[in-house]
């Protein structure tokens, strides 16, 4: 996630959902530094204040989460949009990706009954996104 993390900051501010701030990358590796550096300041943070356990499920809750709803996201475009350019294809669409989404939803709900507390915190981490999306749209426009 170290290698993975910036650059989807990086992605995001080329894209203009996130601070422009983030979208340089260094001319010599082309690695997004200022991206890098906010992954890692969120890391140390994170683990200076739980343990690994911790971590792991909070992590996962969170993760488990966007990939189902990442996936249920190509399911509902592929209704809405039918005639687009599909150059990935999905095997075995949509048996598979349902079957993912529903693992997926499997382990959020046995995290939230065996381990309440850090999926509570994973709910708020994705609840406090809202606040800054809004107004980070409002501001766009």
């Amino acid at each position: 996630m170290v290698w993975a993390g910036p650059r989807i900051y990086w992605a995001m501010a080329l894209d203009g959902v996130f601070p422009s701030f983030f979208k340089t990358v260094t001319p010599s590796t082309g690695v997004p530094r200022r991206a890098m550096y906010l992954q890692s300041g969120w890391t140390s943070l994170l683990i200076v204040t739980g343990t690994f356990e911790q971590l792991v499920i909070f992590s996962g809750f969170i993760l488990s989460a966007f990939t189902a709803l990442t996936i249920g996201a190509v399911i509902v475009l592929r209704r809405r949009y039918p005639d687009l350019i599909r150059p990935y294809l999905a095997p075995f669409y949509p048996v598979l990706p349902a079957i993912v989404i529903l693992v997926l939803l499997i382990v959020i709900g046995t995290s939230v009954v065996q381990r309440p507390f850090e999926s509570a915190l994973g709910i708020a981490a994705i609840l406090a996104g809202w606040p800054f999306y809004y107004v980070w749209n409002r501001t766009r426009l």
